[in-house]
């Protein structure tokens, strides 16, 4: 290589790339060679193998410092953060207090941002069966789309609604209410857990008109919300199979039950009682009107 280094400077026309190249091929070949790694590899069976298999394969002989050490000397940064993830997946695995090794973790991976502490969470939770070293894991991530699904495993539903309302995004929110009301929960509990969140009610709301209505009739009954109970009677009426007059006069005079029940209903309670009276007035006129809907 000196010879080379000598020799390159009397060429017209050469480009350093090449020879640059090589060295790097050679300091990571005689840092596999040290007799504490044990792996001498000829050129050849280097190129064969790659630079990302070399690396594959001192993380399986466990060689985790001197694997992140040739990813960041060859500036393969997205397979550093690889291995970096697998050795706090093993890391969890050791017979140490949950403080101690979400200290280590944490403190080993602030210099390398973009790895993922939901999969090292996950780790933990499933494979370490430590599920309070996962939350405090879980802690750490900075993505509540990565952290909602491994807590709707956890059974940790409360947390991972949180999180979701928290990051703003409709779509994630939508994604843990429908894991929630696919689980055998009781619907008053959830519904009472749901309200005390400010606009999760009312997302919740529209996810159940556009997916089942019966659902939606239920939380708007467990929610005592009076004016889209109100509501839904009354769409019934006008989109129902059977509109005869006793059956219209009877939901219209649950309706009115509803509003009169509720204290910020008052208004549309005066409007049906004032139906209710056109209607016993007229009731031939409203059917001639009705089917107009």
């Amino acid at each position: 290589m000196k010879a080379a280094s000598f020799g390159k400077s009397f060429l017209d026309f050469y480009t350093s790339e090449k020879f640059a190249e090589m060295c790097k091929t050679l300091r990571v070949l005689n840092a596999v060679r040290e007799y504490d790694i044990g792996m001498p590899l000829t050129i050849g069976q280097y190129i064969k193998l790659s630079a990302e298999g070399l690396v594959m394969r001192l993380v399986n002989l466990r060689q985790f410092l001197l694997a992140i050490r040739i990813c960041d000397y060859l500036e393969m940064y997205s397979l550093r953060n690889e291995v970096v993830t697998t050795w706090a997946c093993k890391k969890v695995m050791l017979n140490i207090d949950d403080n101690t090794l979400c200290n280590n973790i944490a403190t080993m991976l602030k210099d390398y941002p973009g790895v993922s502490f939901s999969q090292i969470a996950e780790a933990a939770y499933l494979e370490a069966n430590k599920p309070q070293l996962a939350l405090k894991l879980l802690e750490l991530d900075t993505s509540p789309a990565q952290q909602a699904p491994l807590l709707l495993r956890m059974n940790q539903s409360q947390l991972a609604l949180t999180k979701a309302m928290d990051s703003g995004d409709t779509d994630l929110v939508y994604m843990v209410l429908q894991k929630l009301l696919t689980k055998n929960i009781q619907l008053p509990e959830f519904i009472n857990a749901v309200k005390s969140r400010p606009g999760t009610l009312e997302l919740l709301l529209t996810y159940a008109k556009s997916c089942d209505i019966e659902l939606y009739k239920k939380i708007c009954v467990i929610a005592d919300l009076p004016a889209l109970q109100a509501a839904n009677v009354v769409r019934d009426i006008f989109y129902g199979n059977s509109r005869t007059l006793d059956e219209l006069l009877n939901s219209m005079q649950e309706a009115l039950k509803i509003y009169q029940s509720g204290r910020d209903t008052q208004f549309q309670a005066k409007m049906t009682e004032d139906f209710l009276h056109l209607l016993l007035l007229k009731p031939l006129l409203f059917f001639r009107v009705s089917f107009l809907f």
